[in-house]
């Protein structure tokens, strides 16, 4: 039987994504196998399913990596991604609405 393990309501599909984690995932993590999970994504909103993957797929990998740093005695991993969005820091969403408005009006004149 698998464990699920919920963001949000489970009988309310709106709430996803769901992470499914099998019984053997400590197990198999702890025993050097591949330990694998599963998250569902629905796509219903095609903004929140890309931004769920990204973050669900980078979640996996740095996990991954910090896991081969460890079994190799490596204490930090060589390599660290820090994003910066120049046009809108503060992710506002007027920033991103109001251009894609009059881009909007500009084409149905």
């Amino acid at each position: 039987m698998s464990k699920l393990v919920v963001c949000g309501e489970p009988d309310d599909l709106k709430h996803l994504p769901l992470v499914k984690i099998p019984p053997g995932f400590t197990r198999d993590l702890r025993a050097g196998r591949t330990a694998r999970i599963q998250v569902l994504i629905a796509g219903s909103n095609s903004s929140i399913a890309s931004s769920s993957l990204n973050t669900s797929l980078n979640v996996g990998f740095r996990k991954a990596m910090l896991e081969l740093a460890a079994r190799t005695g490596v204490r930090d991993l060589p390599v660290e991604v820090r994003p910066q969005i120049l046009y809108n820091p503060e992710m506002r969403s007027p920033n991103f609405f109001v251009p894609g408005v009059i881009g909007l009006i500009g084409i149905m004149q």
